[in-house]
């Protein structure tokens, strides 16, 4: 199994734990989310990026999934630079606005 190289932008197949479900006692996410399906290729149907809710973790976790139907890649790809661009300003924002949370995906975190 190997995993990608982490870099600036790029999109994982990752099993997101969202805030409330971690205080809820949940461990693991309830699926393997890509970051913006829409922006690149994936499907029509609408995306989302969410920024408020964030998970730490070391790379590359025990969070990462594989890419449905694509063995042994757990990727898609890079966001355009443009709208990574566009991602980071708003959630620099947003941080120093004290509106993200976060949450430890890591075993000694």
């Amino acid at each position: 199994m190997e995993f990608p190289e982490p870099e600036v932008g790029l999109v994982i197949s990752y099993s997101y734990l969202w805030n409330d479900e971690a205080a809820d006692g949940h461990v693991e996410g309830r699926k393997a989310r890509p970051c913006v399906a829409e922006h690149l290729g994936l499907d029509s149907d609408t995306a989302w990026v969410v920024l408020k809710d964030v998970n730490v973790f070391g790379w590359p976790g025990y969070d990462l999934r594989q890419v449905p139907e694509q063995a042994g890649r757990y990727d898609y790809g890079l966001l355009p630079p443009r709208f990574f661009q566009m991602i980071v300003q708003r959630f620099t924002e947003l941080r120093h606005a004290g509106r993200i949370v976060e949450t430890s995906r890591d075993d000694d975190t």
